[in-house]
């Protein structure tokens, strides 16, 4: 009995880990969503800032200096150099960003393949171990359950013999009583 109440509570173990497993999941997902809509954020954010440098830059390119001495053409040259530089150099990091941003969204999504995955063979691992309860269970009821059929077999004999005593001592006890009424009878001279 000892042995079924443990197998019992084990079966209620394993449904309560399988529900805990799924809670953890939704949890997981919801984290990894909220990542990646601020991994999101923050590209728009980047990409934003690379078009006002490439806006500032075409504004720098078209700025006439008229009759300004002091800033020379070689001046203006080195910086639309600086500022190609720092475009490049920003579109280099935002494309670096974007790749990183994305291997660890692919990395991600692995990783909830392989969860999901994970819970499945979990959920086909809590099915095994019901079924091998219940196939214990069976096997471990069907000793009691031969034994209860022996008891009541033998039961049943001891049923019949004690009726045919009993129809036997019933026999007995009418003959006994017709007896002592024809004695009586006799005794009174009836009979």
């Amino acid at each position: 009995m000892d042995t079924l109440m443990d197998k019992l509570a084990q079966k209620l173990n394993a449904q309560e880990m399988i529900r805990a497993n799924g809670e953890a999941e939704t949890e997981q997902m919801n984290f990894l969503k909220t990542q990646v809509s601020e991994y999101q954020g923050c590209l728009d954010k980047l990409a934003q800032v690379c078009n006002e440098l490439g806006n500032l830059e075409t504004r720098l390119g078209n700025l006439s200096l008229p009759d300004n001495k002091a800033v020379s053409d070689e001046t203006v040259s080195e910086i639309k150099k600086q500022l190609e530089t720092l475009s490049q150099s920003t579109d280099s990091q935002l494309k670096d960003l974007t790749e990183s941003t994305g291997r660890q969204i692919k990395d991600m999504q692995e990783g909830l393949l392989e969860k999901v995955n994970s819970d499945e063979n979990l959920h086909k691992e809590g099915v095994r171990i019901y079924k091998n309860i219940q196939a214990s269970m069976i096997n471990e009821l069907e000793p009691i359950e031969e034994s209860i059929r022996e008891n009541d077999r033998k039961l049943n004999k001891r049923i019949s013999g004690i009726k045919a005593i009993a129809i036997v001592a019933l026999c007995f006890s009418g003959v006994t009583l017709f007896g002592v009424i024809y004695l009586i009878l006799v005794s009174l001279h009836i009979l």
